[in-house]
This record gives structure tokens, C-alpha cells and sequence, in this order.
């Protein structure tokens, strides 16, 4: 599909007449497939709104008394929260109670704050007086939780979902909810029944609302309800918006020059990095340790999971002072721990943005993280020209995702009748269809997003008025300058990529000697320590040891920790389960399975359930012949082989089933060395 402004042409021939065939050709080769444009539609809202407005902050909703579920769709820094504040006010005075859910703790306990209700973890029993509502994260919404979440106390209640279109993907998709989703799913579809049954409300807002999460919600009430939309136009002015300076080099070597040297002209930047590991080349950690090399009079703060909850770091429980403790740093490198839902406000301290995005986060989120600062200043983006956390087998239509999907869980069902689980017998593999189908148009939003990343952010920023332009090439002496002041350096590596590679793997080679040196965790204080929301690095080293004493049952040494962080433990489960331990291979597919049956009490969610197997990954190394090269580890592997050929053929004429089933995509060209290299990185 060829798209183009409004203004250039209302059709082709138009676009011809007014900008001529070099435009045409322009848009022809930036052409989209016709899948990923129909993915796209799942970023609409095309429900009619109820109250249109165009204000910089909203002001108070009038909502009327037979409006049951309600939208708010008011871009970010508009009072979005301020408006749902005015809301939950109005129904504590008449004694209605007030559930907050949100997808990240710290969002929800600010959320709590500006309402004045507390936190799910700060109620306890023997209050005197119970308080009208609270918040909690989507994870807590069941009845085994520290919520003991029950969906009929909250009959007449006033819901508020900040943030919608990410809660509904985090309860949907998110890792911290696989052991529980089943029952979160269920208990989710009972609240909004039970409020929508009565004289309940749910408020929903999003800056991204779509038909999507309305859609959901609807769905899972049962009943034919229009939703009332409110929805506010106001975009920035251009006194208002970015000035936006985008990398297009393939590393961020350049943009970091430019950080760097904006640094060092008395530049205080605010970073958005995409990662938080001690193992990431651009993470969090490994850029402060660099920069306090580089300005070692500088106050730099990081703020991410770890120092969010660690009490000797300057970062801890920092989230609802940002404004206050942010002044008084020079330089700030976040990660996505912050990109959602927070405003900072400060004005006159930051001198600019800095953003590089890897392809990790979803565009949605990057763009959010670079709009934490409120203030007008430049933007400096890098970003990945793809991303690469899609999901499911990578698809951009839902029948394609869906039908892999249902095939998958078909193989998966069939090996494991093979080994007599009676749970299958009354399997529910139709567990709330429109949650599936829910979970199937975000995942193909996603996925179009990911294979245009970099043009997604791009275009996504200019439909919000802020100029995006090329960042220009300066001639500069940035080099020498941080040879010269990179002392404590090898001299060798004048390069800032090589420097902040040293850092790194200095860094990561330090933490896996005091992991590996740690202090032994006995099994009671292990469980009181997991269970802590707070951990200092100590502790979350002595957890680390632990995890991998019972991972491995062998000594734990610097090397094994190194190992492990580079995900050799799921390579080696695969290689295990392929080789010597194929014979229990069934059992342990069959064990998980019973477990996700009985914690769905006969349901199961079939994304989960899919990730959970192996028998179909570890059958389809078998047909291809993965074991019997293992085998014969001597032999030389050409190209021309015979039984290679045959291999490579067989790959690529199932290769739609193996990206399903393996995670592994494969060119239709690929040589028989490339496939099996492939599927020997999974090893």
C-alpha cells in the first residue's frame, strides 16, 4: 500500500500532478505490504465520541449517570490523571468504592498518591476502618494473591484503568502473569461483568486508546454497551513541540560523540536507554560507569528496577519526588522503569533528551519515555532500524498468528496424550476466545511496528507536530578529547565504542566474582529475600548465587555466573532434552502442563501454554537430523552434501511452521550451513 500526505493529492493521479513522478517513485518504494497496513488499524479509535475537545489540560468531565464504561483519549501531559483524580474524589465523598489497576507497581502507587488511596501492600488487616478502595497491578487480580482478589466486592464500584492498552497487554502477555493468567483472566471478566451489571463505572484512558482494548472490554461484559468516549484533539504548537534530531548510522557510535561532547560543553542531559542489564553494551549501568570515567565531578543519577528498590542507592523510592530529587543531578540515564504513565515538570535544569532505542521496547513506549520530560527542549534519538521482540511467530495478520497458533497447540496436546495425561481429557482449550483474540491484534500491531521501527517512532512524533529532522555531521575534535580525559582507560582503545565495551565487560567480570564470592542463602532466608520488594545489590547477588547453586547443582564460579547471564541454561536444557535426556522428555512437558491445567483449573491461555512445551521443538530438530550431526562431531560440513541438501530443503519448504514452533526464521535462500547454524544457536 502507497500512502502520502493529505495535502500532496487526495488520489494518485493527484499526487502525479502536484509533486510529480519523483514523489511517486518516493512513495513507491517506501510502499508497505498489504498485511502490515491492516495492522495498522488497530491503532484506531473509531467509536464516536460523546465530548470532543481541544484543550491543552482537560478540564472536569461531565459524565452522565447512564454512562457505565467511559474513554478518555487525551494525548500525554494533557491532565489525564488530574481529571480521573476529580472523578475518585467525587466518589469517596459518596462513599462509592475506587479499584486502581494498573501493569507497574510504582505507576500504581503514584497513581494512589494523587488519588489518596492507598496501595494494595499498605492496607492491613486490623485497620479499624477499612478504606473505600485501593490499587493493585494487574498481577494481584486473583484470589491466591495478597489482594485474595474477589471480582463481586467490587459491585457499584468506580474501576479506573490508567494506561489501558499496556494493562491489557501486560495481563495478557507479560511473564510475571504466566503462572496465574488463567485465573487473572477470569477474574478480570468477572469485575467488569459484575460492575457493568451494576451501578458501577469503569474509566479507562489511554494517549493511544484504540477499538482494541474497547473492544475487549466489551466483549467480556456480554452486553451490547456503547461506550462513552471523551476525546481531546490538542496537539502541540510549534512553540510547544520537540526539535527532534534523529541518527540514521546503523551503530550509535555517533550519537554518543554528540552525548558525550554535549556533556562536556555543560550539557545536562536526560538519557531514555533501553536496558538495565550489567551484560547491555548500552544499558543503564554500563554508560554511568562510563561517564563518571568521563566526569568524575559530575552528579549522575540512574534510575531503573535495581536502583528504584535498592535503600543505599540515590534512586530508591524516588518515583513520586522525581521533580524534586532530579534537580540536583547533572546527568540522568533511565530506563523503561520509568517511560509510562510519570510527568516531570521541571523547567530550566535539563538541557536536552537523549534517546537510544535497540528494538526492545515497543514503539508506543519509546515515544512515551521521550516525553517524560515535560519541557520543550531538543530530542536526540537513535534508533534500531528494526526491533526485535515480536511476538508469537513474528505474523502481521491475525489468521496467520492464530491458525500457527491453534496448530501448535494441537501438536502439543497430541504429544502429550502420548503420555497418558488424564487432565486432557476435559482441557478447555477454548478459554475466553476474545481474550485470545485480544491478545492476537496487539501482538500484530506489535509485530508491524517492530519490522518498521525505526519509521514507526519517526512518523509516530511528526503525527504529534514535533520536527524530526536529521541530526547534521559536525567536524570536531570529539576523538582526541576523549582520549586525552579517558585516563583511566587502556590508551589503546581511543574509540568510544571500544571504551564503553571495556567498561562493560570489566564491569560484568567484577560482578561475577562477587556473585560467585557471595554469602550462601539458606532455604528460609532465600524465600524471605524473594519475596522482598526491596533488595540491596548484595542481597540480589546472594539470590543470583542461590538461583544458580539449584540450577546447576555445582560449584558457582565467575565463569558459570558469565555463562549463565548469557542464556547458556536454556541452551543446555534444549541440548539435554535432545541427547541424553529425550526419555524424559514427556515427563517433564506432561508436569508443566498439568500444572498450568490445574492453575487454570482445566483452562489454559494457549500462548502460555505453547511457550511452556518443548516436544514440538525437540521433534523438529529430530525430523531434520539435528541429533545425528551431533553425534559425528569430527565430520566437516559442506554446502553440496547430499543429506544437507536434503536437510536445508525440507527446512525451507516448512519454514512458516519452524518460525512457529522454533522462534527461527529462514530465507528462502538460505544455504544448508546457515539453517543448521541456526538451529544450533538454540543449543
Amino acid at each position: 500500500m502507497i500512502h502520502w500526505q493529505p495535502e500532496q493529492g487526495k488520489g494518485v493521479d493527484d499526487l502525479l500532478f502536484n509533486q510529480g513522478k519523483k514523489a511517486f517513485d518516493y512513495y513507491y518504494e517506501k510502499a508497505l505490504p498489504l498485511e502490515i497496513w491492516k495492522a495498522r488499524e488497530f491503532t484506531q479509535l473509531t467509536y464516536a465520541a460523546e465530548v470532543e475537545l481541544n484543550c491543552r489540560y482537560l478540564p472536569s468531565l461531565d459524565i452522565p449517570n447512564t454512562a457505565k464504561l467511559i474513554g478518555v483519549k487525551s494525548a500525554n501531559g494533557t491532565g489525564k490523571t488530574e481529571a480521573l483524580a476529580k472523578i475518585v474524589r467525587e466518589a469517596i465523598a459518596h462513599n462509592q468504592k475506587v479499584l486502581v489497576i494498573g501493569h507497574r507497581i510504582k505507576l500504581v502507587e503514584q497513581l494512589c498518591q494523587r488519588f489518596g488511596l492507598p496501595y494494595v501492600t499498605d492496607i492491613k488487616e486490623n485497620y479499624l476502618e477499612q478504606p473505600l478502595g485501593y490499587g493493585l497491578c494487574i498481577d494481584s487480580l486473583h484470589e491466591n494473591s495478597q489482594a485474595k482478589f474477589n471480582p463481586e466486592d467490587w459491585r457499584d464500584a468506580l474501576v479506573i484503568i490508567d494506561e489501558i492498552e499496556q494493562v491489557i497487554w501486560h495481563g495478557l502477555n507479560s511473564e510475571t502473569c504466566t503462572n496465574n493468567r488463567v485465573a487473572i483472566l477470569k477474574c478480570f471478566k468477572k469485575l467488569i461483568q459484575t460492575n457493568l451489571d451494576s451501578n458501577g463505572k469503569i474509566f479507562v484512558a489511554d494517549a493511544d486508546l484504540s477499538n482494541v482494548s474497547l473492544d475487549y472490554l466489551i466483549k467480556l461484559s456480554g452486553i451490547d454497551i456503547k461506550p462513552f468516549i471523551i476525546k481531546n484533539y490538542w496537539k502541540p504548537s510549534q512553540k510547544e513541540t520537540w526539535s527532534g534530531y534523529h541518527y540514521p548510522e546503523t551503530t550509535p557510535k555517533r550519537f554518543l560523540q554528540n552525548l558525550v561532547e554535549h556533556i562536556r560543553e555543560g550539557g545536562k542531559p536526560f538519557v531514555c536507554l533501553s536496558a538495565q542489564k550489567i551484560t547491555s553494551k548500552w544499558g543503564t549501568q554500563t554508560l554511568e560507569l562510563y561517564l563518571k570515567k568521563q566526569f568524575p565531578t559530575a552528579n549522575i543519577l540512574r534510575i531503573d528496577s535495581q536502583s528504584l528498590t535498592d535503600p543505599n542507592h540515590p534512586a530508591y523510592q524516588c518515583i513520586t519526588k522525581l521533580n524534586d530529587i532530579l534537580i540536583n543531578y547533572d546527568i540522568v540515564l533511565s530506563s523503561p522503569a520509568i517511560e509510562t504513565g510519570l510527568s516531570i515538570d521541571i523547567k530550566g535544569h535539563f538541557t536536552s533528551v537523549w534517546c537510544l532505542a535497540q528494538g526492545v521496547q515497543t514503539p508506543t513506549s519509546v515515544i512515551q519515555s521521550l516525553g517524560r520530560i515535560r519541557e520543550n527542549i531538543p530530542r536526540h534519538l537513535w534508533l534500531a532500524t528494526y526491533g526485535f521482540n515480536r511476538v508469537g511467530n513474528g505474523a502481521t495478520s491475525i489468521p496467520n498468528l492464530l491458525t500457527s497458533g491453534h496448530r501448535l497447540t494441537n501438536l502439543n496436546i497430541r504429544l502429550l496424550q502420548k503420555s497418558d495425561l488424564e487432565s486432557l481429557d476435559d482441557l478447555d482449550i477454548g478459554f475466553q476466545a476474545e481474550s485470545l483474540l485480544c491478545w492476537g491484534k496487539i501482538a500484530v500491531r506489535i509485530n508491524a511496528q517492530m519490522i518498521h521501527y525505526r519509521e514507526t517512532i519517526i512518523q509516530n512524533l511528526q503525527i504529534r507536530n514535533h520536527s524530526i529532522n536529521l541530526a547534521v555531521k559536525k567536524r570536531n575534535n570529539t576523538k582526541k578529547r576523549i582520549k586525552k580525559n579517558d585516563k583511566n582507560l587502556s590508551q589503546s582503545h581511543n574509540n568510544l565504542i571500544e571504551a564503553i565495551e571495556e567498561v562493560r565487560q570489566k564491569n560484568h567480570q567484577l560482578d561475577c566474582q562477587k556473585i560467585a564470592k557471595s554469602q550462601d542463602l539458606n532455604d528460609l532466608k532465600y524465600q524471605a529475600l524473594k519475596r522482598s520488594l526491596i533488595k540491596t545489590n548484595k542481597e540480589r547477588r546472594q539470590l543470583k548465587k542461590y538461583d544458580l547453586q539449584r540450577r546447576y547443582g555445582i560449584p558457582v564460579t565467575p565463569k558459570l555466573v558469565a555463562l549463565d547471564n548469557a542464556g547458556w541454561y536454556q541452551k543446555i536444557r534444549l541440548h539435554y532434552f535432545l541427547t541424553k535426556g529425550r526419555n524424559y522428555l514427556a515427563d517433564r512437558d506432561t508436569i508443566i502442563a498439568k500444572k498450568l491445567i490445574d492453575q487454570g483449573q482445566g483452562s489454559i491461555f494457549l500462548p502460555g501454554f505453547n511457550r511452556s512445551q518443548f516436544g514440538a521443538i525437540i521433534g523438529t530438530m529430530e525430523v531434520l537430523g539435528i541429533p545425528v550431526l551431533l553425534k559425528d562431531i569430527n565430520r566437516k560440513l559442506i554446502n553440496t552434501d547430499t543429506d544437507l541438501l536434503e536437510m536445508a530443503k525440507l527446512a525451507i519448504n516448512n519454514r512458516q511452521d519452524i518460525k512457529t514452533i522454533m522462534g527461527i526464521g529462514i530465507a528462502k535462500n538460505a544455504s544448508p550451513i546457515t539453517i543448521i547454524r541456526r538451529f544450533l544457536d538454540k543449543i
